[in-house]
């Protein structure tokens, strides 16, 4: 299914803006990115996920959503950009935030280890997911409605 949505993804993006996909990261870009993350969230952070995702989607903002990349082409998609800024909040620190729309947050929960939707007002739980994948199926099942 998250295939099916980033073919989709992709070709809207080309379709409606003649743009495509953002799959460009390095090695050390992502040795940097595991760094950061365990320094910050352990070693129960969802690395491996977040790097196989970004193989194929490195940051993209379509329809409102904003997922976070690892040194994406735009500044303001980068993982590491957006978390200290969320993280300004003492309460959200334990949230490892992989995007956003204008009601929601999509994150990794250090507490509980879980993948959340989180209301962006409140911040209360909306959904709880299984996995990385299907959070982001959440996404973009979202943006490309």
């Amino acid at each position: 299914m998250l295939a099916v949505l980033i073919q989709q993804l992709e070709k809207d993006l080309q379709e409606f803006y003649q743009l495509d996909i953002n799959k460009n990261t390095d090695d050390r870009d992502i040795q940097y990115f595991k760094e950061w993350v365990l320094k910050l969230f352990g070693e129960k952070a969802p690395v491996k996920e977040y790097t196989n995702f970004i193989a194929n989607v490195n940051g993209v903002n379509y329809n409102g959503l904003y997922l976070y990349g690892i040194k994406p082409t735009d500044y303001r998609l980068d993982i590491m950009y957006n978390n200290e800024a969320w993280h300004e909040i003492e309460i959200q620190r334990k949230y490892l935030f992989f995007g956003h729309d204008d009601l929601s947050w999509y994150v990794w929960n250090k507490e509980s280890e879980e993948f959340q939707l989180i209301d962006k007002p409140g911040g209360e739980i909306i959904e709880v997911y299984k996995n990385l994948d299907d959070l982001m199926e959440e996404a973009l099942s979202t943006a490309l409605s």
